[in-house]
């Protein structure tokens, strides 16, 4: 786990300096391990980037966040220099060695068979002697940008890291192989998720497979993961989440946050009580929230009041997992644009029908971009890894083929994501628990208040605070 970055000059010229500042500015926790790579020579660095040698173009590297991180990347090869951030379901062996197995009789190819053999989220970035080759999982739950200049072309785990040198980023596109030469860039490989025909099943037997997928793909992850951390709110989605990964043999922890007292603290006791597991809850003040404002933003990379609103609350829930020495935390996210838990699905449920299927489909296919980059990069900042169970391309291949029907009610004033409901009561929770409300995060951990409040004690709307902010530290905070 840990930072990608990558770069060659297109005059062949040594490019050293310039990974220096993308490490530089990438974040993370201290201490770290850098790993630098040509794809003829290594060096690894415990703590400094001080006595990094001039190597050269291109060049690969890797900051981990832990000191105790094995095998050390970047993995050196016959094809060239290969970074890994991410999990491998099907991989036994370390899933850098297995991607560097891939690979051994040519990146280009190894990099379409990693794209295309699925089976796990991840950003990958190879060099041969010409080349830089950068995949990514066809959802997108890990992120990777590319970008580049009339000098250079590069690429990194996060925005940061390429604005430290000047670089315009642009992210790589979940399922994409990519080739960055002297020349430019160019598209491999485009694997792209599918919008699958109703499923033919009953809502019973709908019921049956998704018990069955969420079972399957929990013992996966926690062959990977060992467990973790669940960001929970005891809504149906991280209440799920940690049944089936307690249920996998994860050794899992629940921590609920938000600003001050809150009622909604009481609705994640009960849900914990329900799964046999304690729950931590941990209030955060309106300061407390304030002081990390600035990290928040400089993790997410955006000003989006939206998307600061529903990060800080990650924000905070990931900070604690940390220090309670958790390096992965569990999340729900990806559920409501899979199983119809918008309001807007439903406005658009009773007044067009089946057109409905179309938008599920769409916010699927753009989670990446609109929750997935966020929330992953909140958790790497904090030295943690996001793990997404309801993310995983079996569930979504099969939940976009669940009838409409089992997704949304007949009514508005009825629950939505019907059949995550009815799984939660099969598997025997309480009505207080599989019923409970949806409510968006940044409301129900009071964060859009206290945010809205900062901006108004400055005389300022909360978007024109948020990117006033985000100009102040993107213009000064991220320089290498």
């Amino acid at each position: 786990m840990g930072y990608i970055a990558a770069v060659i000059g297109k005059r062949r010229q040594d490019v050293t300096s310039l990974l220096k500042r993308m490490l530089r500015a990438a974040g993370g926790p201290t201490p770290s391990l850098y790993g630098v790579a040509s794809p003829e020579t290594g060096d690894f660095l415990d703590r400094s980037l001080d006595s990094m040698h001039n190597m050269g173009t291109p060049l690969i590297a890797y900051k981990s966040s832990s000191l105790a991180a094995h095998p050390q990347q970047p993995i050196l090869q016959r094809s060239g220099a290969l970074a890994f951030d991410g999990l491998l379901y099907g991989a036994v062996e370390p899933d850098v060695i297995h991607v560097a197995e891939l690979m051994k009789d040519g990146i280009s190819e190894g990099m379409r068979n990693l794209v295309s053999g699925g089976g796990g989220g991840f950003s990958a970035a190879a060099a041969d002697s010409d080349s830089i080759f950068l995949a990514r999982d066809v959802v997108g739950t890990v992120p990777l940008y590319y970008g580049g200049d009339d000098e250079v072309l590069a690429a990194a785990s996060n925005m940061k890291a390429l604005m430290a040198i000047g670089v315009e980023p642009s992210p790589v596109i979940p399922g994409t192989v990519m080739e960055l030469t002297k020349r430019g860039y160019e598209t491999l490989e485009m694997e792209k998720i599918g919008q699958p025909r109703q499923t033919r099943q009953s809502e019973t037997q709908c019921i049956d497979t998704l018990n069955g997928l969420l079972s399957e793909v929990s013992e996966d992850i926690v062959r990977k993961t060992r467990g973790g951390a669940v960001a929970f709110s005891g809504g149906i989605d991280s209440t799920l989440a940690a049944h089936y990964l307690k249920e996998a043999g994860g050794d899992i922890g629940l921590i609920c946050v938000g600003v001050g007292d809150r009622r909604e603290y009481g609705d994640a006791l009960r849900a914990a009580e329900a799964l046999g597991l304690d729950v931590n809850i941990h209030p955060f003040t309106k300061d407390e929230l304030e002081a990390s404002l600035d990290e928040v933003i400089l993790s997410v990379e955006d000003h989006n009041p939206m998307r600061i609103g529903v990060a800080a609350p990650l924000f905070f829930a990931a900070r604690q997992a940390v220090e309670e020495g958790h390096t992965t935390i569990f999340s729900g996210n990806g559920s409501d644009e899979l199983f119809g838990g918008y309001h807007r699905y439903m406005t658009q449920w009773l007044k067009e029908g089946e057109e409905v299927r179309g938008s599920m489909y769409r916010d699927v296919v753009e989670s990446w971009r609109n929750n997935y980059d966020r929330d992953a990069k909140v958790c790497k900042d904090l030295g943690a890894r996001l793990v997404l169970p309801f993310a995983d391309a079996r569930i979504i291949e099969f939940g976009l083929g669940v009838p409409t029907e089992y997704k949304l009610p007949s009514s508005m004033g009825e629950p939505r994501k019907t059949i995550l409901r009815k799984l939660a009561k099969k598997l025997g929770y309480p009505a207080e628990v599989s019923d409970r409300p949806k409510k968006a995060a940044q409301y129900s951990t009071g964060v859009h208040k206290a945010l809205a409040s900062m901006a108004k004690s400055r005389g300022e709307s909360l978007p024109v605070f948020l990117k006033r902010k985000y100009e102040e530290l993107f213009s000064y905070g991220v320089q290498g």
